[in-house]
C-alpha cells in the first residue's frame, strides 16, 4: 500500500499515536509503519526535525545511542 500523504500528515499521525498510546516515538513510528504498510526508511525521510530530536533523546535515555555532550549549567 502506498500512502499518498505529505510530511505534515505523517508527523501529525505520529504525534497522535504518541499521545493516545503513551508510547515513545520509536514505538509510534513502528506502529505507523505497520498500520500503513510503509517502510521505516520512507518515514525517516519525512519526519520533522523536532520529532527526530525527540527520537534522539528517547534513544539516549534507553541507551540505544551514545549520550550527547551537554554544557553544565
Amino acid at each position: 500500500m502506498i500512502i499518498e500523504t505529505n510530511e505534515i500528515n505523517i508527523n501529525q499521525e505520529i504525534e497522535k499515536i504518541v499521545a493516545s498510546n503513551k508510547d515513545g516515538y520509536l514505538q509510534a513510528i513502528i506502529s505507523f509503519c505497520e498500520k500503513n504498510d510503509v517502510d521505516p526508511a520512507y518515514v525517516a525521510k519525512h519526519i520533522s526535525i523536532p520529532i527526530k530530536e525527540k527520537l534522539r533523546v528517547e534513544g539516549e535515555n534507553i541507551n540505544l545511542l551514545k549520550k550527547s555532550a551537554k554544557l553544565p549549567l
